[in-house]
């Protein structure tokens, strides 16, 4: 694990002006986020390879309920966006469904935290 330091100080001003303070204070120590899950280890990499439907999350992490476990990674301090996208279902009828997505700031959050083992 490589925490953050003199070597990435424009990622530091970064964090701490979005008021990120896992990154904006991050060391290897305990106070880091703890993921509890295998389910939420699983989402954060997912995310990490690009913006997934809802469906899509489901289906790379094992679950019927992504949105519970992205809840459960915001509070954690990830900043995880849902972007409601326009589509048509099979009956022709109008609907919307989420494309989640992790922000620049939870995603260096994400590869540090999977780096370190994310206590499960």
């Amino acid at each position: 694990m490589t925490p953050l330091n003199d070597e990435a100080p424009e990622l530091r001003q970064q964090s701490e002006a979005s008021g990120n303070t896992f990154l904006a204070s991050h060391n290897p120590t305990p106070t880091a986020p703890r993921l509890t899950s295998p389910r939420e280890r699983r989402l954060l990499a997912a995310l990490l390879d690009g913006p997934l439907s809802r469906e899509a999350l489901d289906k790379r992490i094992g679950a019927s309920n992504s949105p519970d476990v992205v809840f459960r990674l915001r509070a954690k301090g990830f900043d995880i966006k849902c972007k409601r996208i326009e589509a048509t279902d099979r009956d022709g009828l109008a609907c919307h469904f989420g494309m989640y997505s992790l922000l620049p700031e939870s995603r260096t959050a994400a590869v540090l935290v999977l780096a370190e083992g994310g206590s499960q």
